[in-house]
C-alpha cells in the first residue's frame, strides 16, 4: 500500500494559517483535504495556501480552492494562494479563471494580506 497522494502542513503566524500542500490533488483526495483545511483553519483570520509543492491538480483541486475561498469570505477572513508561474496549480487556476489572489511566493502572499497591500 502506498502513502497519501498529498500531505498538508499548517503553521501559524498570529491569526494567519500558513498551509503547505505537497503532492497531488485530485478526485481521490480533494474532498478530504478540503475538510481537513476547513477544520484546521477554522480559527484563522486569513489563510495562505501554498500550492508550490503540488505537482498535479485537477478540478477537485479547483473545488477545494473555491470552497475554501467561499468559506473564508463568508466569515470575513482572507485567502491568498501561492503557485509559482508555470506550475500545475497556477496553470489550472488561470485556465479556470478563479478570482483568488495568486502570488509566486509565500512571502509575497503574506505581504499581500497587509491592509495597505
Amino acid at each position: 500500500m502506498t502513502g497519501p497522494l498529498a500531505d498538508l502542513a499548517v503553521d501559524w503566524a498570529g491569526g494567519v494559517a500558513l498551509v503547505a500542500v505537497n503532492g497531488e490533488i485530485d478526485l481521490s483526495n480533494g474532498a478530504s483535504l478540503e475538510r481537513r483545511l476547513r477544520t484546521e483553519c477554522a480559527p484563522a483570520t486569513a489563510v495562505v495556501l501554498d500550492l508550490s509543492g503540488v505537482a498535479y491538480m485537477d478540478s477537485a483541486g479547483l473545488a477545494l480552492v473555491d470552497g475554501l475561498a467561499r468559506d473564508l469570505a463568508g466569515r470575513g477572513a482572507g485567502l491568498r494562494l501561492v503557485a509559482p508561474p508555470g506550475s500545475a496549480p497556477q496553470r489550472v487556476i488561470a485556465l479556470a479563471g478563479l478570482d483568488v489572489p495568486l502570488d509566486p511566493t509565500r512571502d509575497a502572499a503574506v505581504a499581500g494580506l497587509a491592509p495597505d497591500a
